[in-house]
């Protein structure tokens, strides 16, 4: 994330960069144009108007008043992931859960595979892993943290119930793809999460809340 002073006086235009994709806002249309004249005066862009889409990740943005709520959420990774892990057709059933309760995932034994059947499983829930990490690392999926942390232990020395685990993962974004993160401008200055207490297993609660700045 970099910041700077386009306009002599106005206030200051931020950007965030990402390889060769950026996203960039100010409080001044006239600081947003004077960046976007400048940058294009040097490099040949490809200026795609407000954010929706960046990096996977999908944005609504609502602007009420002097409130903005922004929504973030990335269903087409999830779908993608589902696909991938077989897990597309219309009899698969969703879990309520990213884990399946109790059945620890750190408590499968290791069984004896040959080294050709160990490293091909040890791919398959590589792959798994790694998406269900790209989807907890962009922000939008905090609810799966734990259980892909937990997973990717286990990437080197896997056994058909740590893939079976990760499937258990992955089913669980059926009926979730579309859950994501909102921010607002209308909460509290302080960064705060809550889990309500006591915990029923089939539905979990939860609320998260920032300020945006």
């Amino acid at each position: 994330m970099f910041s700077g002073t386009i306009i002599d006086g106005g206030p200051p235009l931020y950007l965030g960069l990402f390889v060769d994709d950026f996203v960039y806002f100010s409080d001044s249309d006239a600081v947003e144009t004077a960046f976007e004249q400048g940058f294009a005066s040097h490099f040949t862009t490809d200026f795609q108007g407000p954010i929706k889409n960046f990096l996977g990740i999908n944005f609504t943005c609502i602007r009420k008043e002097n409130d903005l709520t922004i929504y973030m959420n990335q269903p087409n990774d999830a779908h993608e992931l589902i696909a991938k892990a077989g897990l597309a057709g219309i009899f698969t059933n969703s879990t309520k859960t990213p884990y399946c309760s109790g059945y620890p995932v750190d408590s499968i034994l290791d069984i004896d595979m040959s080294p050709h059947d160990c490293e091909s499983l040890n791919k398959i829930l590589q792959e798994y892993s790694a998406s269900l990490n790209w989807l907890s690392t962009q922000t939008t999926r905090p609810d799966l943290s734990t259980i892909t942390n937990i997973i990717a232990q286990y990437n080197n020395k896997c056994s058909p119930s740590h893939i079976d685990s990760a499937k258990y993962a992955i089913r669980y974004l059926i009926n979730t793809a579309d859950l994501g993160i909102k921010f607002s401008s209308k909460s509290s200055s302080n960064l705060e999460f809550f889990v309500k207490l006591p915990l029923d297993p089939t539905t979990p609660t939860g609320a998260h809340r920032t300020n945006l700045f």
